[in-house]
């Protein structure tokens, strides 16, 4: 029966099959049946010999061999249970020769009103057995079986040994519908204690939402989804301000538009704790910037409507932060949405989303390079590094390129490389990248040199940064040129919009380089193409060149053309005399390496 009451109960997709409190009640309730079975086969054997004993001094010979029937069917099942504990086989058999016997009792001619009213008591044993509606079947149609019968017989249609009155057939009838009731009242009291149980587990007190731990046990089930947590913003203010009924009313109406909104959306909502939301959507957008402009949607429109309380409106503010998860992921979904939420937060963006793990061996890999990463952030523990470019005539400094640095978890400024992935997919790149673009300005006021900064492809189609920068170079035009942009050809070789926002932000006084020059499969005329500054040749083709001659002939040739269309040549990874010197005689323009200067926090 719990598994019919269950079903309709859980949410969608909600497996309780392996639940801990699915398990505890269906224990519970096979003990009680199982009990009960063992009680009513003992009373019912007991019950017989007495019986018997009336039939045999009454000088009815039938009473007494059904009695003895009876009674060897009943031990044997019992028997049989305590053997076996299998009451699958009991309960079926038992249920057949009650049935049986309640109709040679009625039809029989010298049964007594005893039998009668004993096997009346098996209708609600029944219901208890099967555990099920099945049990209300058997009520109803031994309850049927019992008045066909009984009206048959007082119509003296079927003959009977012992005659009875009306009264006597009402009082047996009125017994009987009793015992029905009382079996069909029972069954509800159940039903409703399962009912009233699985609500408590599962569901919010206050909005009637799905809890924290359905939507764990949701997760638990591999799927590509976007698992998203929205939180109220200043939630615990409102409620010191105006109370613990407004704190309730504000979480009742944001649960009541996050549910109207749903449908438009396509998600699932959950009540997490306090002011903490889930939504969980089944088809996502495959990359983050489509889904994060869905979250920013979405709170856009719970903006609009405010909460009327008291006669005052109040704005409903949120913010959300996404992760989405991938089929192979499992667990530590929420730790990673949560962690999305902070950096949303502490952006101050109203969502951010982070990329699905590829797998659950990364995971706690990756959220330990988030945990250093969100520590640097809050803390404002990143630190610029500084490496010169010099000139490969006089050794003059051309520029110092601003190297980011993470202090680790040791307490260690590092090479930030290990976490540029995390940093990517979880939203915190954008933040470097404005930090880093912060303290070049700051060190071009501060020395007057020119500096440099990277720029991801994902950064050079931020419209929000290229507006910052642009800003920023106005305001140290007098110090035009001195901010030198450099990124990656492999990221920008094809696209449009980079290419384009390079171009801005050359005409607002920025020189750019071109990083990573012959590295991978970069098409040599469409980076020439860009009107660059600077074209940084890859590490790879300056080191193979000083003990390969193709290679050296390779890199003359990209020189040459380098300078023939305007512009200069850096080499990377200069990191000894001999290709320093070797770099010097191909006419390359410009060297940086360990050779020429190491990265550090002070400035030559």
């Amino acid at each position: 029966m719990i598994d019919s009451i269950v079903r309709d109960i859980v949410p969608p997709g909600y497996d309780y099959a392996d639940a801990w409190w699915f398990s505890s009640v269906k224990k519970k309730e096979i003990q009680s049946t199982r009990r009960l079975l063992v009680m009513v086969l003992c009373a019912a054997s007991l019950a017989c010999i007495p019986f018997a004993f009336v039939g045999f001094f009454a000088g009815s010979f039938i009473n007494v061999l059904v009695s003895i029937a009876a009674f060897c069917v009943f031990v044997s099942f019992l028997v049989y249970y305590l053997v076996t504990g299998d009451d699958r086989k009991v309960s079926p058999l038992l249920l057949g020769a009650c049935a049986a016997g309640l109709v040679a009792l009625l039809i029989t001619p010298g049964s007594k009103d005893i039998y009668t009213l004993l096997f009346f008591s098996f209708p609600l044993m029944a219901y208890r057995l099967t555990g099920t509606m099945r049990g209300s079947l058997w009520v109803m149609v031994s309850f049927v079986l019992v008045a066909c019968i009984a009206i048959l017989r007082y119509a003296g249609i079927i003959a009977a040994g012992v005659e009875l009155s009306a009264l006597q057939y009402g009082l047996l009838m009125t017994a009987y519908f009793l015992l029905c009731f009382f079996s069909l009242l029972m069954q509800r009291q159940h039903e409703r204690y399962v009912r009233d149980l699985v609500e408590k587990i599962m569901y919010d007190e206050v909005t009637g939402l799905p809890n924290r731990s359905v939507l764990q046990k949701t997760l638990s089930i591999p799927s590509r989804r976007l698992l998203s947590i929205l939180r109220i913003d200043n939630f615990s203010d409102l409620g010191t301000m105006f109370g613990f009924a407004m704190s309730e009313a504000m979480i009742s109406f944001v649960a009541h538009r996050l549910l109207e909104e749903s449908g438009h959306f396509g998600y699932y909502v959950y009540r997490l704790k306090d002011n903490d939301f889930g939504l969980l959507f089944s088809h996502p957008y495959e990359s983050t910037e489509k889904n994060e402009a869905v979250l920013d949607e979405l709170c856009a429109r719970l903006d609009r409507e405010p909460l009327v309380w008291d006669n005052k409106d109040f704005a409903v503010n949120v913010h959300i932060g996404g992760v989405l998860v991938d089929e192979t992921v499992v667990g530590g979904v929420l730790h990673k949405a949560d962690a999305a939420l902070k950096v949303s937060e502490s952006l101050h963006k109203r969502a951010i989303v982070f990329g699905a793990f590829a797998d659950n061996s990364s995971l706690s890999e990756q959220d330990g390079l988030y945990q250093v990463l969100l520590r640097n952030r809050l803390n404002h523990e990143f630190k610029s590094y500084f490496q010169p470019v010099r000139n490969s005539v006089d050794g003059s400094i051309m520029w110092y390129e601003c190297l980011l640095r993470v202090k680790g978890a040791n307490g260690q400024y590092q090479n930030p490389l290990p976490y540029l992935s995390v940093a990517r997919s979880t939203g915190i790149d954008q933040y470097i990248a404005q930090f880093m673009v912060e303290e070049a300005c700051f060190s071009i006021i501060r020395t007057g040199y020119s500096f440099s900064i990277n720029l991801t492809g994902s950064d050079l189609m931020r419209d929000e940064l290229i507006v910052d920068i642009c800003r920023k170079m106005e305001e140290i035009r007098h110090l035009d040129g001195t901010l030198i942009i450099e990124c990656s050809g492999t990221e920008i070789e094809m696209n449009t919009l980079c290419v384009g926002n390079l171009a801005r932000l050359r005409l607002a006084g920025c020189r750019i380089a071109i990083d990573d020059f012959g590295a991978g499969f970069n098409n040599f005329l469409n980076l020439l193409k860009i009107d660059a500054d600077f074209i940084k040749i890859h590490g790879t083709l300056v080191h193979q060149s000083a003990h390969d001659e193709k290679t050296e002939s390779l890199l003359r040739g990209i020189t040459q053309i380098c300078q023939k269309s305007g512009k200069k040549v850096v080499a990377e990874y200069v990191e000894n005399e001999h290709i320093a010197r070797q770099m010097k005689q191909m006419g390359i323009d410009c060297l940086q390496g360990f050779y020429i200067g190491h990265p550090s926090e002070r400035i030559a």
